[in-house]
């Protein structure tokens, strides 16, 4: 893959008291949209790997990108706007 240029969501958290109300998905979704309207064409998250792809998300490394530290590849995740 040639060089493009990815957007990083991170990191995000909701308090546990508002926790599973569809608030986490809300700013993730918010964010794809902002980082769309900016032109990026990826979105990477470095997180927990039963969360994030609900939202889209997948390992990083099929798409080509690779994790600037060591990690384990189900928690480095990306997803393409195209």
């Amino acid at each position: 893959m040639g060089e493009t240029t990815v957007l990083a969501l991170a990191p995000l958290s909701v308090l546990p008291q508002y926790q599973n109300q569809g608030i986490g998905q809300a700013l993730i979704k918010k964010g794809h949209e902002t980082a769309q309207k900016l032109g990026y064409k990826f979105s990477v998250v470095w997180g927990h790997a039963e969360y994030y792809p609900k939202t889209g998300y997948i390992p990083a490394d099929r798409y080509g990108i690779k994790a600037p530290f060591e990690t384990a590849k189900e928690n480095f995740m990306a997803i393409c706007f195209d």
